[in-house]
């Protein structure tokens, strides 16, 4: 009887352990930068329709995208939730009234340090504990 109450917890315990894991493996998942997503907040003002757009290759390691004036490329590496962009640079077309917002976007992206899912499925780029932009899949 005791074997039987044994065996009982035992398999409980390794079935809650597994439903806990697969949901960590999913959280993770979800916070592999690869594909193109738009900018949706920087600095917690909200930016979706300026048109700023990245685009993440783990493959190459590299990400490209638009501030909605110029042209953006550099390198990133990520490590789970450890993200570093490195070597950004853009292409330097002046447009009258974006200028700020485009060097934002790019000391941003140079200060980010971690990436973590938010609960609505868009991404937090960080800076330790501070949201420096919030990132949201665009559908391929």
């Amino acid at each position: 009887m005791r074997i039987a109450i044994l065996l009982v917890l035992s398999l409980m315990l390794s079935c809650n352990g597994s439903k806990q894991s697969a949901a960590s493996g999913k959280s993770q998942a979800d916070m592999n930068l690869n594909g193109n997503y738009k900018v949706v907040t920087m600095n917690g003002e909200a930016f979706a329709d300026q048109g700023m757009e990245l685009i993440f290759d783990p493959n190459t390691n590299s990400v490209n995208g638009s501030s909605g004036c110029n042209k953006l490329f550099g390198n990133f590496t990520q490590n789970e939730a450890s993200i570093s962009i490195e070597a950004l640079g853009s292409t330097k077309m002046f447009c009258e009234g974006r200028m700020d917002l485009e060097k934002q976007l790019i000391q941003g992206l140079t200060a980010v340090n971690g990436v973590v899912a938010a609960d609505d499925g868009k991404l937090n780029l960080m800076n330790g504990d501070t949201v420096l932009m919030q990132l949201e899949k665009i559908a391929e």
